[in-house]
């Protein structure tokens, strides 16, 4: 059974009571680890395992007749020394990893199980190299099938608790190291005020972290009357029994929102992408914001950029800039999605990138601009202002000296404008996507009339400090 644990496969090692051959196969079937598993799987009248019996008999004749068995016999004894190797591993994890399920009736040192995993591998080449690599090969393919098709064995194993021990090492050595800007990918939290409102933007966010970076989803349960009469309803309903219709109907809407937010990164847990998403429960959603940023920041690879839309609606301004002002406060990259409600994100074709000289938010705006170039496959062009003509040729050689040192694709262009922002946004070329700096003091009404000029979807960014395009 541990060495069944160990490879997450939901049979190998025949169990107690399956002492031949046909109930072997039997128990396989039972398992659903074989096709054919709903007709291996039945017994007769008499609890005999009738077509397993019949199966086996065929493989077993079929195996005589095809030559010696002392040809086959050096294959056989693999998959025995795999199953003493994986027990040993087993137990070398187990107790490894320490968990206090792993209590042995006698203690051995770490050591012997550990040299008994490694023996059984080099026994195994020592025999037969040939048959040794077939049958790992083979073990690996029928555990990747066995995955793939989410086989549920009936017991226990230990590999999620295996992963959390890599993981918790890993975290642990990576506070002890200097953090550096080269190790920076988008690890995103989102503000999710409707999940229903969200399915269309879930598409450019998995754009913005694919393929390395990680998405953390929340949502504020508005409690009407403080958190601390909430819990007192709780407890009322849990440990007095006592009927509260509102604290009930609570609960329900909370499991609804989870439901609502789980069905929506579907799509993006489905492509590999990390995702963590939970409902905070406050008086009032920047209240919740706040709460779950400062406890965010204290986890083990906390989130370093957060990801907010800006609304239609000039009376959710002020909002924005109050949630804007925590970001600020606890050291978040900003990203602000003033989406287009007609143009959309266009073809997906060209996005500008409007750098002004020594822009505070250069680093975030090319690094979004290439996540997005690499998986829509479009064309990046940037751009700055110019006060005077005679400026253009310098600027574009600082611009052209950026792109290289920044190591962005060649065929960037590099496009200068005379005048000023507003100006140039309105008649230069439209693009699908705008990435623009925000200023130190956000302004919502300039970010509404931005988007009103591009007539299309803006991008605003605010670097943390902790990017940088050229590491």
């Amino acid at each position: 059974a541990s060495a069944i644990s160990v490879l997450g496969a939901p049979t190998i090692l025949p169990r107690a009571e399956d002492k031949v051959a046909p109930r072997t196969l039997m128990a396989l079937a039972q398992d659903r680890v074989i096709p054919l598993s709903g007709l291996l799987s039945r017994k007769s009248k008499k609890g005999e395992p009738r077509y397993a019996l019949l199966l086996s008999g065929i493989v077993i004749e079929v195996s005589l007749l095809l030559g010696n068995l002392n040809t086959i016999a050096p294959l056989l004894t693999m998959f025995f020394l795999i199953t003493y190797g994986a027990i040993n591993l087993a137990v070398s994890i187990e107790k490894g990893i320490g968990i206090p399920s792993f209590r042995p009736t006698f203690n051995i040192p770490l050591i012997i199980p550990l040299a008994g995993g490694l023996w059984c591998l080099i026994t195994m080449f020592l025999i037969n190299p040939e048959f040794a690599t077939i049958s790992i090969i083979l073990i690996l393919i029928f555990y990747g099938i066995q995955v793939k098709l989410k086989l549920r064995a009936n017991w226990d194993d230990i590999r999620s608790g295996m992963f959390n021990a890599i993981a918790e090492w890993a975290a642990k050595t990576s506070a002890r190291l200097p953090y550096h800007a080269k190790s920076w990918k988008p690890n995103l939290m989102i503000p999710i005020e409707d999940p229903k409102s969200w399915p269309h933007l879930m598409e450019f966010v998995k754009d913005i972290v694919f393929p390395s970076g990680t998405l953390r989803l929340f949502t504020v349960k508005i409690i009407e009357n403080g958190l601390e009469q909430r819990i007192n309803q709780m407890a009322s309903l849990l440990f007095r029994k006592e009927d509260d219709f509102k604290v009930v109907k609570d609960e329900k809407t909370v499991i609804y929102i989870e439901n609502e937010l789980n069905e929506l990164v579907i799509p993006i847990k489905n492509i590999g992408i990390f995702v963590a998403n939970t409902v905070i429960e406050a008086r009032n959603f920047l209240e919740g914001i706040s709460i779950i940023t400062q406890v965010m920041k204290g986890m083990f690879f906390p989130p370093n950029t957060i990801f907010f839309t800006m609304s239609s609606d000039p009376s959710k301004d002020k909002r924005l800039e109050e949630m804007i002002a925590i970001s600020i406060r606890e050291n978040l990259g900003i990203i602000i999605l003033a989406f287009h409600p007609k143009a959309a994100f266009g073809r997906k074709e060209r996005v500008n990138i409007w750098l002004r000289s020594g822009s505070p938010n250069r680093d975030m705006s090319i690094l979004m601009a290439l996540q997005l170039g690499f998986n829509w496959v479009c064309n990046l062009r940037l751009i700055s202002i110019v006060d005077k003509k005679e400026e253009i040729v310098k600027t574009e050689l600082i611009l052209r000296k950026i792109a290289d040192l920044a190591r962005m694709p060649a065929k960037t262009e590099i496009l200068t404008f005379v005048g000023n922002f507003k100006e140039a946004i309105a008649k230069i070329d439209r693009a699908d996507l705008n990435i623009i700096g925000m200023s130190n003091e956000p302004d919502c009404d300039s970010m509404h009339e931005v988007v009103e000029l591009a007539n299309t979807s803006c991008l605003f960014v605010k670097d943390s400090g902790e990017e940088s395009v050229f590491a």
